[in-house]
């Protein structure tokens, strides 16, 4: 046993693996079940079991992309991560389907749904807290989106998603009501729907995020545990996604980063002179900026059988897997070689085709200073949301960059490729709105899905795969 341990420890070494923060990811891609599980119980390994190696992987990526059910389980069931992504922008779920393994995929996309819930249930107090210094309100967010950088001709604006959020704050809870469900093959499809976080007076429910539908008259709680139907709606998901092509997306900011530069705003000057521009929206005068340093990019991964098939992925196989494990010596290198090879990720090199994209965007952002509400209080609204919506999701992104200083009334979100969103927020009441209104509706019928279908995931879907 001894000798065993001796040898390993010299096997991680040569793969460039002197660091003892390397282990776990040097155990998960030998397959070493056993290491791994008694690894994670050291304090050390659990406290950085998300720890990134030299390519932006964590353990969980690795385990992933080789398909080790049982190593992808250990780390789990120890906390890690299953939303981190990689350098390239890949979540551990991505390298599950790219390796065509079912199970894997199924444990990731069940542990994402534990973690937004835990995670929910973690950060309620937060948010309360929060909310508590904001002042009651209610206002809007009206957004309004643009194609190919221009204004949607008014002949087609009836086939292109917009919607107005209308938002209502009354002690530690919140209530934004929408009405855009989904965009497919140019079809709208709306409703009338609320999202409600429930504020401290709740009871069992407080700090809940809740889904109402009002037409339907039904509600969802994010935080309650599976349903009956958790593993067919699971099983559905995965059956799109292990047929399509992967795409990975990292936030502007990130991109900016690595290409040492930074995004910056810009104020836009007059014609006649150099002073800064301003305008009203409103009644509030706004200061325009302009963003530079912003530039999409995404990679797509494709299987080329289950592109031109649909039908969805299957497993690489033990001869490719083996084959791949050779690799470690390079991968842990750190050398210009493995980064070059290794810089879209862990891709099954032969089986999967990579394309890059990549878009400079270039937009205007209205700033007011007297705005009721401050940038922070709109950053609040975002996190609460953002991990069930998209739209907020890339508001999130937007305001994560170093912005002026102000409220930003008017900005131009980059959304995807040829989309931007114009969102400018208005109508602004101060004081309390119904108490009512933040109650959860006891006589709709509770349902539980796992794959939620939020305002914007199918026109993600319908640009998605427009592009391949």
């Amino acid at each position: 046993e001894r000798e065993r341990e001796r040898k390993g420890k010299r096997g991680r070494m040569a793969a460039g693996d002197g660091d003892d923060h390397l282990e776990l990811h040097v155990s998960a891609w030998d397959g070493d079940v056993e290491r791994v599980r008694g690894l994670v119980e050291r304090g050390f390994y659990r406290e950085h079991i998300n720890g990134k190696d030299f390519h932006g992987n964590t353990a969980l990526h690795i385990a992933a992309h080789f398909g080790s059910k049982e190593i992808v389980e250990a780390l789990v069931e120890a906390g890690a991560n299953p939303e981190c992504t990689s350098a390239a922008g890949w979540r551990p779920l991505d390298e599950a389907i790219a390796s065509g393994s079912r199970e894997c995929a199924a444990i990731l996309m069940r542990s994402s749904l534990n973690h937004y819930r835990h995670s929910m249930t973690l950060r309620a107090q937060q948010f309360f807290d929060r909310l508590r210094t904001i002042p009651d309100f209610s206002f809007e967010i009206r957004w309004d989106f643009e194609l190919l950088g221009g204004w949607v001709p008014s002949l087609v604006r009836q086939y292109v998603p917009n919607d107005v959020y209308r938002i209502s704050k009354r002690g530690d809870a919140v209530r934004v009501d929408y009405t855009l469900l989904g965009f497919k093959n140019l079809q709208i499809s709306r409703g009338k729907m609320s999202m409600v976080f429930a504020g401290s007076d709740q009871g069992e429910f407080a700090g809940h995020l809740f889904a109402i539908d009002h037409i339907k008259k039904t509600i969802q709680d994010f935080a309650a545990p599976p349903g009956d139907s958790y593993d067919e709606q699971i099983g559905e998901a995965l059956d799109y996604l292990f047929a399509h092509d992967l795409c990975s997306y990292s936030p502007p900011a990130a991109h900016a980063k690595e290409r040492g530069g930074n995004v910056s705003f810009r104020p836009v000057t007059s014609w006649l002179s150099s002073a800064p521009r301003t305008e009203m929206i409103e009644c509030y005068q706004c200061d325009l900026f302009s963003t530079h340093g912003v530039k999409l990019q995404s990679l797509y991964r494709s299987d080329p059988d289950a592109k031109r098939t649909r039908i969805p992925r299957s497993f690489v196989g033990a001869e490719a897997v083996s084959h791949y494990r050779r690799l470690r010596t390079e991968y842990f290198s750190q050398s210009s070689k493995s980064r070059e090879r290794f810089k879209d990720g862990l891709v099954w090199f032969g089986r999967e085709n990579v394309r890059h994209q990549a878009k400079s965007f270039e937009g205007n952002l209205y700033v007011c200073e007297d705005f009721p509400l401050e940038m922070s209080h709109l950053m609040t609204l975002s996190e609460i949301y953002s991990p069930t919506s998209q739209q907020w999701e890339k508001l999130k992104q937007y305001l994560e960059m170093n912005l002026p200083a102000g409220y930003p009334v008017r900005i131009q979100i980059p959304v995807w490729w040829g989309i931007t969103a114009n969102v400018e927020s208005g109508k602004f009441s101060k004081g309390s709105p119904p108490k009512e209104m933040f109650d959860i509706p006891n006589h709709y019928t509770q349902i539980c899905e796992a794959y939620i279908g939020h305002e914007t995931r199918e026109m993600m879907k319908s640009a998605q795969s427009g592009k391949h």
